[in-house]
């Protein structure tokens, strides 16, 4: 019971040969048998027992002596099905939670479903950008998952294609719905901006859903919501609110991210002023939209939003935080800025999540060279990178050398370097700005003196086989996790105050270490 209340867990009780309000009031022999077990435990225990047995006796449950005249094949069968309906329920796939005008498309799509057949059946529902067929596609989902043994769903297919390969989708796919046997009734629903691809000989689409822009009614209806938080507007600017959605074709995401930015602004003069630069848009490029909302942005917002566009989608935003905190970007103030605009959205898992369209644009802007000065690197497609960097030695003179480094895994930020080459610099330097950098390798420095200055963000440090190695600093790896130091015999002494995380430790072959 503690933890339907600390964590949200669903309890669902089963009075088994026992009346409720026997657990309630610990009357009958269900009483007598608590009352005969209580020299086992102490008086705190059995408070506590005897509040969870009133909490669950007020519960919603089953009780079997009445469900089904008593037999008990049909309750487990009865449990069983409640049970992995509320399983479904919580898996279900995050949509807006006022979706507007998508009814009667979830009917028609419906229809289609419910035509009784032999065989599997693809479905294939296409639309330009940002006219909500993935939202579609979300919502059919939730409605269908129940009637159905297994489900899957696989978002972002262009780019975990890029960057993941073709064979990563099916594994994914395999691993989801592995208990099937057959195919027979199964429902496969794909989301594209081009009717050719629905058109292919490879395979055969049996119905095809052209998802078109949304009406005069429901446009105003989705710009109040998000203009005004409501379902209507003031009087004075309802006007002006039909001339803007006039520019915008009937998009949703335009729609919403357009009216998120003029949520609060009181001055018709800034509407007006957004109204001319939508008109100047004479071709209804949905990006040139998106990015009069970008252009709003605060200098350091803007680095917040391309760092995601380019780097973060689908990442974890805790170490993303760490590193704008670093930066003085202000993230918390930042990220939720970006969230009222409707530019990002935080997933379940804390995961960062951004529309295709959004996307992309950040990716044009970051290939333009509209970048703001600290924004980081162009996002890698491929698994494993090979780049050269350059590491500024400073002995004597200014000496610049190239030495090849791998960054493997890297999904866009860089996060593991590994430095397999035997070097001949004493000093490297240039690693702080690694700001994502989480895991770093040295093998085998011969010359390397110093150690190089690093992001405070490192989770796991290696070094092995440095044996000039003088200065190892470790002060502000405050959420370094894993260390491994091998055969360093310049150490006496390691100060780990700072390393409250540290969860693993290997020093083998330090063998004049003393302290630590």
């Amino acid at each position: 019971m503690d933890c339907q209340k600390s964590m949200s867990h669903i309890v669902l009780p089963i009075f088994y040969k026992v009346l409720p309000s026997d657990v309630r009031y610990l009357n009958g022999n269900f009483g007598e048998a608590f009352r005969l077990r209580k020299k086992r435990f102490d008086k705190e225990d059995i408070q506590e027992g005897q509040r969870a047995l009133t909490e669950v006796s007020n519960l919603s449950g089953w009780e079997s002596e009445k469900f089904a005249n008593g037999q008990e094949g049909k309750l487990v069968e009865e449990v069983t099905k409640t049970i992995l309906t509320k399983l479904r329920h919580q898996s279900q796939l995050d949509v807006p939670k006022h979706l507007v005008g998508v009814d009667d498309h979830v009917n028609k799509i419906r229809n289609w479903v419910d035509i009784p057949t032999s065989h599997a059946r693809m479905i294939g529902i296409y639309g330009m950008g940002g006219i909500g067929k993935t939202t579609l596609a979300k919502v059919i989902y939730n409605a269908l998952s129940d009637i159905f043994v297994d489900c899957s769903f696989l978002p972002d297919i262009r780019e975990t294609a890029n960057n993941s390969g073709i064979p990563y989708l099916q594994n994914m796919l395999i691993k989801e719905i592995l208990q099937i046997e057959n195919a027979i009734g199964s429902i496969i629903i794909i989301t594209t901006r081009y009717k050719y691809v629905l058109d292919q000989s490879e395979f055969e689409v049996d119905y095809k859903y052209e998802l078109k822009e949304l009406d005069e009614v429901h446009s105003l209806l989705l710009f109040k919501r998000h203009a005004f938080r409501m379902g209507h507007c003031p009087e004075d600017f309802e006007g002006i609110s039909y001339e803007i959605l006039s520019t915008m074709g009937g998009l949703p995401l335009a729609i919403k991210v357009i009216g998120s930015y003029l949520y609060g602004k009181v001055d018709k003069k800034v509407w007006q002023d957004i109204l001319e630069k939508l008109r100047t848009e004479s071709d209804r490029d949905v990006q040139k939209t998106l990015k009069i909302s970008y252009d709003a942005l605060e200098p350091t917002q803007r680095e917040i939003f391309l760092d995601i566009a380019c780097f973060l989608i689908g990442e974890n935003s805790k170490y993303a935080l760490y590193m704008w905190e670093d930066c003085k970007l202000f993230p918390s103030l930042g990220i939720e800025e970006l969230k009222l605009r409707c530019l990002i959205k935080i997933g379940d898992c804390d995961e960062f999540r951004m529309h295709d369209q959004l996307r992309d644009l950040g990716r044009s802007i970051f290939c333009q060279g509209q970048l703001p000065e600290r924004c980081l690197k162009p996002w890698f497609e491929d698994k494993a990178l090979r780049s050269n960097m350059q590491m500024e030695v400073t002995e004597d003179k200014a000496l610049r050398s190239n030495i090849q480094v791998e960054a493997t895994e890297c999904k866009g930020f860089r996060r593991n370097m590994q430095t397999e080459v035997n070097s001949l610099l004493p000093r490297l330097l240039e690693l702080s700005y690694l700001f994502h950098l989480e895991e770093l390798h040295l093998y085998g420095y011969d010359q390397l003196e110093y150690f190089p200055e690093l992001t405070s963000r490192l989770l796991k440090l290696c070094v092995d086989s440095c044996p000039k190695l003088i200065l190892l600093e470790l002060d502000g790896l405050k959420y370094l996790e894993e260390l491994s130091i091998k055969h360093y015999n310049s150490i006496e002494r390691m100060d780990l105050s700072q390393s409250n995380l540290l969860k693993g430790l290997d020093i083998e072959g330090c063998d004049n270490l003393v302290e630590i």
